[in-house]
């Protein structure tokens, strides 16, 4: 099993003497499982520059329950502490419906973005873009909408959708549908 060209494990069957029991049968099911969703999870983070930020904001947008735990574990631990107190979380689709957009678009998209959402952590996924950001004090997110994204939104095409502000990541699961 390789990981970035890593080898991090091997599974191998030398021989057996015995047909496999149903138990032998699960584990290498389950082994199977996971192999498959760590394949499914390079798929869809390969885009993503920012690797695991990628990983943890897509475990908050896909889970109703997350444990504060968790995210105190990967603010605290994996230092991914560049959001901070209030949230704003930002979902950009493209809005062409009848054509399958660029690929390259957030991608290309996103240094245009970083200046004024410096403190991000974001998601590309094939149909969207999603952005957990916190704004400093003296930035109005109305006058951030009008002036900056509404601009954007109309030369490439997207719908942008912001959640209300909100304090506690346990929550963006919520925020990202509002957004949505």
């Amino acid at each position: 099993i390789q990981v970035k060209e890593i080898s991090v494990g091997a599974i191998t069957v030398l021989a057996t003497s015995r047909y496999f029991e149903p138990l032998d049968r699960q584990i290498l099911w389950r082994l199977a499982s996971i192999i498959a969703q760590e394949m499914q999870k390079k798929s869809l983070f390969t885009r993503n520059p920012n690797e695991i930020q990628a990983q943890f904001l897509n475990h908050l947008i896909s889970t109703q329950a997350v444990s504060s735990n968790y995210i105190h574990q990967m603010v605290e631990m994996r230092r991914l502490s560049k959001i901070k107190d209030k949230f704003y979380l930002m979902v950009l689709q493209s809005g062409e419906e009848f054509f399958s957009p660029d690929p390259n678009l957030f991608t290309n998209l996103l240094p245009q973005l970083q200046p004024i959402l410096s403190h991000t952590f974001y998601l590309i996924r094939d149909s969207e873009m999603v952005m957990v950001f916190n704004l400093p004090d003296k930035v109005d997110i109305h006058r951030l909408v009008d002036e900056f994204l509404t601009p954007k939104c109309e030369k490439y095409h997207l719908i942008a959708g912001i959640s209300n502000m909100y304090r506690d990541l346990t929550l963006t699961y919520q925020h990202y549908n509002q957004a949505k």
